[in-house]
């Protein structure tokens, strides 16, 4: 099941589209690849769905379940509220409704492999008979998990298992900290799009190499929410204030 699902998660419609036509961004290229991108799109949500992961379009109950199941714990949620308008016709008319539209910011810890997981939410409202705006359902908007791992091969698990990120060399002093890294060169210091296949994308890590429960190298993340990658305030100062919101034996790892 998971060579399936490894085929489905780095299947590419166009080029898949453009060996076979051997033509590129014609009428009949376009259309073509977009039918394989639908439809390999829903191949993989539903195995996804089966394997008791996450699919791209999860619902939040849904995402929570596979990250509770998979070691992690919600650790901080905040909301985030903006006064927004609901425009529907009605016969003739357009018709805007004001309403509050509240989203979330998630973090969450798995404290057996020290993976850092963050996201936040985009909610969908719609009207009832009576005019009135309610909360259909909440969707995750967009997030990533970091972490630090030692790869058994490097030549094997970079690449293979890794998305974003870079190594580290490992020091005398990380050793005496953890012994596990005493034949270890290099740690890799990375992340990943947390939104589909979160249960698979940790299984492959946890395949090739072992995940260090004290970082010794920081990769680059933002505890942020999308309304304030608009805001006056800088990201590195939302960023540390949002880490000193955590526990502190969290703080002591990832900064």
């Amino acid at each position: 099941m998971k060579e399936n699902i490894k085929e489905l998660l780095e299947f590419d419609a166009i080029k898949e589209t453009e060996e076979f036509f051997d033509e590129k961004n014609t009428d009949r290229t376009n259309a073509f690849s977009f039918g394989l991108f639908l439809d390999n799109n829903k191949r993989k949500e539903e195995l996804l769905t089966k394997m008791g992961d996450t699919p791209f379009n999860s619902s939040l109950d849904k995402y929570l379940e596979v990250a509770e199941n998979n070691g992690f714990e919600v650790i901080l949620v905040e909301d985030f509220t903006k006064e927004d308008i609901y425009t529907t016709r009605q016969g003739d008319e357009l018709v805007k409704i004001p309403y509050e539209n509240t989203s979330q910011l998630f973090i969450l810890w798995n404290i057996e492999k020290s993976i850092l997981l963050h996201f936040d939410t985009y909610p969908s409202y719609r009207l009832n008979d009576s005019n009135e705006v309610y909360l259909d359902n909440i969707k995750i908007n967009g997030g990533h998990f970091h972490y630090n791992i030692a790869f058994e091969d490097i030549d094997k698990g970079y690449g293979t298992a890794t998305s974003s990120g870079g190594f580290k060399k490992v020091s005398e002093e990380n050793i005496k900290e953890q012994p596990i890294l005493k034949d270890i060169e290099m740690v890799w210091s990375g992340d990943h799009d947390c939104r589909e296949a979160l249960a698979y994308n940790i299984s492959i890590l946890n395949k090739y190499g072992t995940f260090l429960t004290k970082w010794i190298d920081i990769p680059f993340f933002r505890l942020m929410h999308h309304s304030e990658w608009k805001s006056d305030r800088s990201s590195t100062d939302i960023n540390a204030d949002r880490i000193r919101k955590l526990p502190l034996y969290i703080q002591e790892i990832i900064s």
